[in-house]
């Protein structure tokens, strides 16, 4: 008796221990940049575009209160202002059409960052330093 009780505890543990395994507590999010040229900096992998002298590299964050965090870096290789607008930034998710053709190809989410209203945009010039080049975005889904 005392074994068939042990053998039972056992695989009860056994079986808790293995769904538990597989469990996330949290939703997993794996973002990969469908652009082809990447650099890798610190442990995170920026999508760059270079195009009229604007150098754009966008990496993943994390992932907080359900929104997911960019890093944004921003530089000006010309000899002109150009007005940086965080709001007008938004992320798009690619997604497979099915065969038959309906559903939709992406979905937009706009930024929702800046959080201070006195930061709503920059004029960004070559003579500005590294440090205020880079910011992150927020987007919330």
């Amino acid at each position: 008796m005392n074994r068939l009780i042990y053998t039972r505890y056992v695989l009860i543990a056994g079986l808790a221990y293995a769904t538990n395994g597989c469990y996330t507590p949290k939703p997993v999010v794996r973002l990969e940049p469908v652009a082809e040229n990447t650099r890798w900096y610190f442990g995170k992998e920026y999508a760059n575009t270079l195009q009229n002298g604007v150098s754009v590299a966008v990496a993943f964050e994390k992932v907080e209160q359900g929104r997911i965090i960019l890093d944004v870096e921003v530089s000006n290789f010309t000899n002109r202002e150009i007005l940086v607008d965080p709001a007008r930034f938004f992320y798009q998710a690619c997604a497979i059409l099915p065969e038959d053709g309906t559903g939709s190809r992406s979905k937009f989410w706009p930024s929702i960052w800046p959080s201070t209203p006195n930061r709503n945009s920059w004029k960004l010039t070559k003579r500005w330093p590294a440090r205020k080049r880079s910011f992150a975005t927020t987007v919330h889904f």
